[in-house]
């Protein structure tokens, strides 16, 4: 048995060490100046230098990209969150024609692509006067997370006992107020299941930012870093150094969150 779990964690180290290896990759190359990139078919930098960062750091406007990102994927987050989770609520407690069609319809807006609603909102964005501003990127992400966001709340509502809130608004709670005192702390799985989904999606989106934004000083790190590609050459160096620098803030966010991953996701797999 012991020989058989070995076998079974050798696997599973290797097929880690695989996935992993373009990441590896991408900091190996970071490190590596411009003559050992063309000259040097090894993985690992002979000497390894900085000047990558420090040329993505002073020359260009990545680190800016980097912060435009935060910001937006900050805002989408928490409003995606609060907005799933009122709504997810309401899905879950409340009964009636009204309720059915708004379920109706975010099932039909979750099957339409997000390429299908480009001109759509562009021309909305573009009319409303929030064209190469940052909130048009904050709009329009928000609107389309919310419908799995939504989805992904109902369904962890309703593994909570309704018995809860109705034991508190015997004691003359308010609904609202049992659902914020009660609801909410134990549905902190799933809440932050929702803010990674909202999170990661804003963090990596480059189709709409690369439309809704055109200035320099905010655009995002997806866009930031198609920059690096010139149309007859690539600075590679450069270019995987700001991947770096771009994976750390994801990189961490994950790190603290991941022990609500699982749990947020298997509870709301419960019930739906």
């Amino acid at each position: 048995m012991k020989q058989k779990n070995g076998f079974v964690y050798v696997i599973l180290v290797a097929v880690i060490f695989v996935l992993l290896l373009p990441i590896f990759s991408m900091f190996a190359t970071s490190f590596k100046t411009n003559a050992e990139l063309y000259g040097n078919t090894g993985f690992l930098p002979q000497h390894p230098v900085l000047d990558n960062y420090e040329y993505v750091i002073r020359n260009t406007d990545f680190v800016k990209n980097i912060v435009n990102s935060v910001i937006v994927s900050g805002a989408v987050t928490l409003i995606s969150v609060v907005a799933a989770a009122l709504a997810g609520y309401a899905l879950t407690r409340f009964h009636g024609k009204q309720i059915k069609v708004f379920s109706v319809l975010l099932y039909l807006v979750q099957m339409i692509p997000a390429i299908l609603l480009l001109m759509p909102l562009f021309m909305v964005i573009r009319a409303v006067g929030l064209y190469d501003k940052l909130p048009s990127l904050m709009i329009a992400y928000t609107a389309i997370n919310l419908p799995i966001c939504i989805y992904m709340m109902k369904s962890f509502f309703a593994t909570i006992p309704y018995e809860i809130e109705e034991s508190a608004v015997i004691d003359g709670c308010s609904q609202f107020k049992a659902f914020l005192l009660l609801v909410i702390p134990v549905s902190a799985p799933g809440l932050t299941s929702v803010g990674i989904i909202a999170f990661i999606y804003s963090w990596n989106e480059y189709m709409l930012a690369s439309v809704f934004i055109r200035s320099d000083s905010v655009k995002t790190l997806s866009v930031g870093l198609s920059q690096f590609s010139q149309q007859f050459s690539v600075e590679w160096g450069a270019m995987m150094a700001a991947a770096a620098l771009a994976t750390i803030p994801a990189a961490l966010f994950l790190v603290f969150a991941q022990k609500y991953i699982v749990q947020g996701l298997t509870a709301g797999a419960i019930k739906g």
